[in-house]
C-alpha cells in the first residue's frame, strides 16, 4: 500500500489552497503571536520558537515579508534569567529546581 504524501496548505497572505508539489515557498519565521523574520541563519536552529511557514507564491512571501520586522537577538543569559523569573512569579522559586524550568 502506498500513500499519498501530499497535503494541501493554505496560504496565509491570500487564503489560496495550494500543493507543496505544484508550487509554493517556505520560509523560517519565529513567534506565535508577534512573528518575526530570523536575522542570521544560527537563529532559527537556536530558537526553538522558529519554525516553517508555507506560502503559495513569491509575491505572497515577499508580502509577508515585508510587513513582519526582523526579530531581536536576546543572550542566552538574558532568555535564562526571564526563564526564573517568571518561575519565581508563578510557581516560587522554592523547591524549583534548575531543570524544572520549563523552556519557553
Amino acid at each position: 500500500m502506498s500513500e499519498s504524501s501530499t497535503l494541501e496548505y493554505r496560504c496565509p497572505v491570500c487564503g489560496k489552497s495550494f500543493y507543496l508539489q505544484q508550487k509554493g515557498v517556505k520560509l523560517y519565521l519565529c513567534g506565535e503571536e508577534q512573528v518575526c523574520y530570523p536575522p542570521d541563519e544560527n537563529y532559527k536552529y537556536k530558537n526553538p520558537e522558529c519554525r516553517i511557514h508555507y506560502f503559495c507564491s513569491e509575491q505572497c512571501a515577499e508580502e509577508k515579508l515585508n510587513s513582519i520586522s526582523v526579530c531581536e537577538s536576546k543572550p542566552g543569559w538574558q532568555k535564562y534569567l526571564t526563564r526564573i523569573g517568571s518561575v519565581s512569579k508563578e510557581n516560587g522559586i522554592a523547591g524549583a529546581r534548575v531543570h524544572n524550568i520549563n523552556k519557553k
